[in-house]
This record gives C-alpha cells, sequence and structure tokens, in this order.
C-alpha cells in the first residue's frame, strides 16, 4: 500500500508576509535606484555649475588694456603719434594679454597643488603684471594740457623733502637716465614716514611691490617709450617729458596714498 506524501498547505499569514517583503524590496531598490540617479544628476549639476562659476570668475577677472582720455598725438611735438599708438596698443597691450594668459595658467597650478608650475610663472607674473600696472599709471600721470608745477599740498610735500620742485626734477632726471636697460623712473610716497622718496625700479618691477613706495609719477624709459624720436638720447626724452606731466594725477595720487 503506497502511502500518499501529505499535502503542504501554504498558510495565509506566510503567504502573505512573503509578498509584503518582495513589495518592500522591490519600493527600496526602485528608491535606492531613484536616489542614486538623483545623484548623479546632482553632481553633474554641480560639476557644470563649478565650471560655469569658474569661467564667469575668470571673464570677470579678465584684465583690459584702458582707453586712453587724449588721442595718440596729443602729446605732441613732445611724444609722437607713432610712438603713443605703438606704445599703448602693442606694448601695453602685450602685457595684459600676457598677464591674462598666465593668471590662468596659474589659477589651473594652484587648483592641482602643483606647487613648482607656481613657481615657475612668479617671473611672467612679475613682469606681465608689472607692465600693466606701471603704463595704467603712466597714461594717467600724462595730459597735453600739463606741465608746469604743481599746486597745494603736493608742492609743500616736494619742498620739504627735496627743497624745492626744481631740485626734485633735477635728482628724478638723473635717476630715470641713469637706469641700466630698461626700467622706471619713480615719485613715490613713503607712507610710514609720510615723505616723498624717488625710486627706479629696473625692467618691469612694480614701485610699490619692489620697494614699498606707493606710486605717484614714472617715467618709461624702456627704448619703445622713446626711439623713435629721440634714438639713444634718454636725457632728451625725460627732459621732454616735463612738458606734459598731469601734477593733478599726481596730486590726486598723493591724497589718496595719504589714507
Amino acid at each position: 500500500m503506497v502511502r500518499s506524501k501529505p499535502r503542504q498547505v501554504e498558510h495565509p499569514l506566510v503567504k502573505g508576509s512573503f509578498q509584503l517583503v518582495v513589495c518592500v524590496f522591490s519600493e527600496t531598490v526602485g528608491l535606492v535606484t531613484n536616489m542614486l540617479s538623483r545623484v548623479g544628476q546632482i553632481r553633474r549639476c554641480a560639476a557644470s555649475l563649478s565650471q560655469t562659476l569658474t569661467q564667469v570668475t575668470a571673464a570677470r577677472h579678465k584684465h583690459t588694456l584702458p582707453d586712453l582720455t587724449y588721442d595718440y598725438g596729443a602729446l605732441e611735438p613732445h611724444v609722437s603719434a607713432e610712438i603713443m599708438q605703438l606704445h599703448h596698443s602693442k606694448h601695453h597691450a602685450t602685457y595684459v594679454n600676457n598677464l591674462n594668459v598666465t593668471e590662468e595658467k596659474y589659477q589651473e597650478a594652484l587648483a592641482k597643488g602643483d606647487v613648482t608650475a607656481q613657481v615657475s610663472l612668479q617671473p611672467a607674473l612679475r613682469f606681465n603684471g608689472g607692465g600693466h600696472i606701471n603704463h595704467t599709471i603712466f597714461w594717467t600721470n600724462l595730459s597735453p594740457n600739463g606741465g608746469g608745477e604743481p599746486q597745494g599740498e603736493l608742492m609743500e610735500a616736494i619742498n620739504r623733502d627735496f627743497g624745492s620742485f626744481q631740485k626734485m626734477k633735477e635728482k628724478m632726471s638723473a635717476a630715470t637716465v641713469a637706469v641700466q636697460g630698461s626700467g622706471w623712473g619713480w615719485l613715490g610716497f613713503e607712507k610710514e614716514s609720510g615723505r616723498l622718496r624717488i625710486a627706479a625700479c629696473a625692467n618691469q618691477d612694480p614701485l610699490q611691490g619692489t620697494t614699498g613706495l606707493i606710486p605717484l609719477l614714472g617715467i618709461d624709459v624702456w627704448e619703445h617709450a622713446y626711439y623713435l624720436q629721440y634714438k639713444n638720447v634718454r636725457p632728451d626724452y625725460v627732459k621732454a617729458m616735463w612738458n606734459i606731466i598731469n601734477w593733478e594725477n599726481v596730486s590726486e595720487r598723493l591724497q589718496t596714498a595719504k589714507k
């Protein structure tokens, strides 16, 4: 006699629990999948936003060539229109363009933590950044209505620190003419003592970054500033510059430096 196997009866509670587990698991997997998908979207959006912000920030901090407040020929006969056009639209523009390129590379090096690259870019930052700073001051130091003598507090400070305006001119002219190779002659303000000082800087070294003096008046003695007109006679060029110095601008710079 063959006995039949007992029939297994699935309890309704067990069946219901299993279905519930399956349902919950399915819901959980779907929820996790959806969350992961959203996380991926958020990361992509964040990356895109970061890149956009970086581009916007870089665009905002791009240096630009400043416009002149006078025509290229306005400083004649002391500085020719040809020299001014080349000096401003070519030489200064090159410093601006190279500065922007160098700063982009420097930001990339900072983001990567590449100290070696940061160090290697310092000379280019100094040269092109200084060139931009120096020329931006230089253009405002000049005026077709310039020359003569300063007035007010500036004249008082010159008399106090140099004895007379003529002595200041002679001292600054001598320091500027004596620059070896290329560079700048400067009248600067020493904030600690509250006095005016004369200094010379090589190449495009910025006055404040090099000496701590705040620049008031600069004379560019790179050959591109005068050679087409004055050839190698630098003293004649420096002498002529005093006829177009914008003393109002120099005075304003002194007031700002004192604050």
